[in-house]
């Protein structure tokens, strides 16, 4: 074969980066022999060019080569040029594919390593981070040669090309060896399909070394929600769990965890803020189902939403047909508007409602979750600044971004550094919500599991209960239920002033009142979690058909059942407890007042001290710094009526202290009820009658 078919076949089969090296040697050759041949006159007329150059392609393109004794050195020189270019370069890809077989080979002796199938974007981003955190990882991908696959292999990970639903792939990957299984195909079914594929096998086969996580993508709700409902469907297994993760809820959950929304509920027994949602995709969708049964499942508390999207009324349908009993629950107004850029129509209806709102508008929380990350932040840059035109300067806008979160707090911190409210955020980052902790971290199911413990150690839980099995073995539809008992526990707790600590706290003990309140509480979320899904109220209990006897308000519910309501929020420190958490009350000091260092002072280990601040007060900044070093103090920002956005004091020392223990802002009216019930709670014996 000549030169030039060699080097074309070559290039053929080479990576985009080899072409680099071969084509200008490739012109080097060629310029070289052309050369020799308008150079060479020794055995006739010197060439003209055109003949130089038809001579130059032939000898490169079928190898014949010129006299040694005759010819000059370029001439000698440029045949060979190719040919050793293609040479050395061909045995680096020879080497390559010897280091990516050998990676392979070698993929099924790794020992606690991590199984990725799929490369889509969440598997890209959920390998770097694993690799980022120093774990072994293995990946199943259909495509080994995109460029998410090339990603991997700069890495150094191996890549196994096949289905992910054949088991012997699993067991090329290592599956018995593996401490995790993610499958992220772009599939929901396809997921799911591999986690149950690999957990029979696990059970089926020799018991795997330790505890093992499947964690299966699901993208869309329907199926997710057919086996939390269904009666008797487990995923789980003894040292194996099944947890499906879904980004939505991740993004969700982040948004809502905030301290904004779930304090600026407050405790005056107010309808807490209404909702501004930008786009009702999957995103706010789901932000609305949480809510409700959630920050918002408290009696005398309903939520309100505007939402603006593209179809308008068009969403009413399809939020009754997935959660046939939300708009029962809820106050929800869909107003049609699109916001492109190029269009700025859609601002007159946003101007429109935002007035209508009126002095309301500070208790406004915007979360905006549109198609793609630019329009996104177009449209929360511009609610931003209507907000603060018409005086809301404190309801604070989240913006759903999934690659773009760098730049969205960029935006978001333009206000400066010394503002101490952030009324510009992005949430939903996809490299954060894939992160090792996201993902495998069950300490928010730490509550969920000591309710469960705390249930199969009652005389209740019979061997005929369905529920009276260990966690792991549990159907989904109870694990579902003690989740989202956890979740509201939180809340549930603020509303009396109580907090829930990370840590161990010393033993705790709930007044008559608070049990009370806490066990109506309780009964208003379990009934929410019934009704959302179409269930209604009934002289006799029917799964099939939804119907409950028990869906009824807490006044009219037996003595009987009551006390089951209550026996529970009784062991409710004991659950805690179980969970490595703790326990505290709510200490509301005035940080205005000349006894603030004495109230510091006095708190005792089982309060948490929530200093009220005025922003402007800069002995009271003094103060703080030294509450927040010495006893972990929270700070809650006393905002006055038409004042500049809350700051730091131009002498305030140790901002970079002061400013994460800052946790929300309050009104005065707030202010002065908080302070008030701190002061009517003060004996420990008015504490048996609280909430």
């Amino acid at each position: 074969m000549g030169t030039l078919p060699a080097a074309i076949t070559y290039l053929m089969t080479s990576r985009l980066r080899d072409w680099l090296v071969v084509v200008p040697v490739a012109v080097l050759a060629l310029s070289l022999a052309l050369i020799g041949y308008m150079v060479d006159c020794t055995a006739k007329a010197c060439l003209s060019f055109p003949e130089a150059l038809f001579q130059s392609i032939t000898i490169l393109r079928f190898g014949r080569m010129p006299s040694f004794s005759q010819s000059p050195p370029e001439l000698l020189v440029a045949p060979f040029l190719i040919p050793a270019i293609a040479l050395i370069n061909g045995a680096r890809l020879a080497l390559r594919n010897l280091v990516k077989e050998m990676r392979v080979v070698w993929a099924h002796r790794l020992r606690d390593h991590a199984i990725v199938c799929g490369l889509g974007d969440t598997g890209r981003h959920v390998v770097e981070n694993l690799r980022a955190a120093g774990r072994s990882v293995v990946v199943i991908t259909l495509d080994i040669e995109d460029e998410n696959a090339a990603a991997c292999e700069a890495l150094g990970i191996p890549l196994l090309k096949g289905d992910a639903r054949q088991l012997s792939l699993l067991n090329l990957a290592g599956l018995r060896y593996a401490r995790q299984l993610i499958a992220t195909c772009g599939s929901d079914s396809v997921n799911l399909e591999i986690g149950l594929r690999a957990r029979d096998a696990l059970i089926e086969g020799a018991a795997q070394n330790g505890p093992f996580q499947i964690l299966p993508e699901m993208r869309s709700h329907w199926l997710v929600d057919t086996i939390r409902q269904h009666r008797s469907a487990a995923l789980g297994a003894e040292r194996l769990e099944f947890r499906p993760f879904n980004l939505y809820s991740g993004a969700v959950d982040e948004v809502l965890r905030r301290a904004g929304l779930g304090r600026a509920l407050g405790h005056m027994g107010g309808a807490g803020p209404r909702l501004l949602l930008v786009g009702f995709g999957e995103t706010n969708a789901q932000l609305v189902f949480h809510a409700v049964q959630n920050f918002f499942a408290v009696p005398g508390r309903r939520l309100r939403a505007t939402v603006f999207d593209d179809k308008g009324e068009d969403r009413r349908p399809f939020l009754t047909a997935r959660f046939p009993g939300l708009l029962q629950l809820a106050e929800i107004d869909f107003l049609g508007c699109t916001f492109d850029p190029e269009d700025p129509a859609a601002w007159s209806v946003v101007e429109e409602t935002l007035e209508r709102i009126g002095e309301d508008i500070s208790s406004l929380f915007v979360v905006v979750a549109l198609g793609d990350d630019a329009t996104s932040l177009y449209a929360a840059l511009q609610l931003r600044e209507r907000l603060d035109r018409l005086g809301g300067l404190g309801a604070p806008v989240f913006v759903r971004l999934r690659e773009q979160s760098r730049l969205g707090g960029f935006m978001g911190s333009l206000d400066g550094g010394e503002v101490l409210l952030t009324r510009l955020a992005p949430f939903g980052d996809i490299a954060n919500l894939t992160k090792p902790r996201a993902l495998f971290d069950n300490r928010a199911d730490a509550l969920a599991q000591a309710l469960h413990a705390s249930y199969l150690a009652a005389a209740g839980a019979g061997a005929g209960d369905p529920a009276a099995v260990p966690w792991a073995q549990l159907p989904e539809r109870f694990k579902h239920s003690n989740r989202l008992f956890a979740d509201h526990l939180p809340v549930a707790l603020s509303e009396l002033g109580i907090r829930l600590a990370p840590s161990p706290a010393p033993p705790f003990a709930f007044g008559r009142g608070e049990i009370e309140a806490l066990a109506a509480m309780e009964h208003w979320r379990w009934s929410i979690e019934r009704r959302l899904f179409g269930w209604t109220q009934a002289d006799k209990r029917d799964d099939i058909a939804k119907k409950h006897p028990l869906l009824v308000a807490w006044k009219d519910l037996s003595e009987e059942d009551r006390e089951r309501n209550r026996r529970l929020v009784r062991i409710v420190p004991e659950i805690v407890a179980k969970a490595g958490m703790g326990l505290l009350r709510e200490r509301y000091i005035d940080g205005r007042s000349p006894d603030c260092a004495a109230e510091i002072s006095a708190l005792g280990p089982s309060e948490k001290g929530i200093l009220l601040l005025d922003p402007q007060d800069g002995r009271g900044w003094a103060e703080a710094l030294d509450a927040v070093r010495e006893r972990s103090l929270k700070i809650w920002v006393v905002w006055r009526a038409g004042a500049a956005l809350p700051a730091f004091p131009k002498e305030a020392k140790g901002k970079e202290i002061l400013r994460p223990a800052v946790e929300r802002w309050v009104g005065e009216r707030e202010c002065a009820f908080l302070l008030a019930r701190a002061g009517a709670t003060a004996d420990p014996r008015s504490r048996q009658e609280a909430g």
